[in-house]
């Protein structure tokens, strides 16, 4: 025959569940007192639903990882449902039995609700500075801090910091060191950007009316079919970063200028401007060769020069002058 329960039965499993939580509202007395012997049970019900919806925020930051702690507070969850109003130490007892076995299995569990509510504590920080690296970009030339970015986030992982939550103090060091590291680096890039960009876009604004003369050339059909630049000619205009933003950039809220939003990997698009300018010219010259070989072309000029692009402003309208004018440079 099954021996009754006791209070004493559940005793170890009380004193094991209040020293490891360290809970000082239950005094010896209180414990060995059967009225309301499994308050700090109760209390821990509201605890665990925190914890848990903190936690939740690593399956945004950290996607398909496995919850945090789950199995911990799910027996945890279940051994407060069975103290009933926080007298029932007999449910108590036997729920502690199924899911643990022993006090010192109970010890081990509650230290990991203890270590899971710290990380619930850091998910926001954690949230915060891995968003904060997510959106570095590293070119061929800086992998080495691509690395080191990359190693830093791995040590971000749950299962890195699970078993001692105190490591994300060195985590937060190490990140520290690292953007003051990238900030040099990423300085020199800004600053190198828009030298060459400034140089570009008086380049490609000093071809502005040649750009738009093919658009217009196009729209004659008896001149024949050639490739249009403009629109890539255009769209080069538009890519040219601009930043009037000079000395220190403030990298707080994010690992770029707050201004320009530059990348670290993007470069002044030098080498597809020269293409464009080499498409340009070419589409001119055949232009040219065209209305070389048109017999009007010779009247055309003729009377144009004779005129002078200036006195014809009060007969044609803008759009043709400005075509003439950048026709006979």
């Amino acid at each position: 025959m099954e021996p009754s329960l006791t209070w004493e039965s559940a005793l170890p499993y009380v004193r094991a569940f209040d020293s490891t939580l360290e809970a000082d509202a239950l005094v010896s007395s209180e414990i060995q007192e059967p009225r309301q012997p499994l308050r700090r049970v109760l209390q821990l019900r509201e605890e665990i639903r925190t914890i848990r919806l903190a936690l939740e925020g690593f399956q945004t930051i950290f996607p398909g990882r496995a919850t945090v702690a789950d199995k911990a507070l799910s027996d945890l969850e279940a051994l407060t449902a069975s103290a009933g109003c926080g007298s029932d130490y007999v449910g108590f007892y036997k729920t502690a039995e199924d899911r643990f076995s022993d006090a010192a299995n109970l010890t081990n569990t509650v230290e990991v609700f203890n270590r899971a509510k710290l990380l619930g504590i850091l998910v926001e920080v954690i949230s915060r500075d891995k968003s904060y690296l997510d959106n570095m970009r590293f070119g061929p030339d800086r992998q080495n801090l691509a690395l080191e970015r990359d190693a830093l986030i791995a040590r971000m992982q749950p299962a890195n910091l699970e078993p001692n939550p105190s490591l994300w103090a060195t985590a937060e060091v190490n990140l520290r060191t690292f953007r003051q590291r990238h900030s040099p680096a990423y300085q020199c890039h800004h600053k190198e950007y828009h030298r060459r960009a400034t140089t570009l876009r008086n380049q490609v604004g000093g071809r502005c009316v040649r750009g738009r003369v093919p658009a217009q050339l196009i729209r004659i059909r008896e001149l024949g079919e050639t490739v249009d630049v403009s629109p890539r000619f255009e769209d080069l205009a538009a890519s040219v970063g601009n930043c009037s933003l000079e000395g220190d950039l403030d990298f707080e809220s994010a690992p770029w200028s707050n201004r320009c939003k530059l990348p670290i990997d993007e470069t002044a698009p030098e080498r597809k401007a020269l293409e464009i300018f080499g498409a340009m010219d070419a589409s001119m010259r055949e232009y040219n060769r065209r209305f070389s070989t048109s017999p009007q072309t010779d009247t055309l000029i003729n009377l144009i020069q004779a005129a002078g692009p200036s006195s014809l402003e009060n007969v044609l309208d803008e759009g043709v002058i400005t075509f003439i004018k950048g026709f006979m440079k």
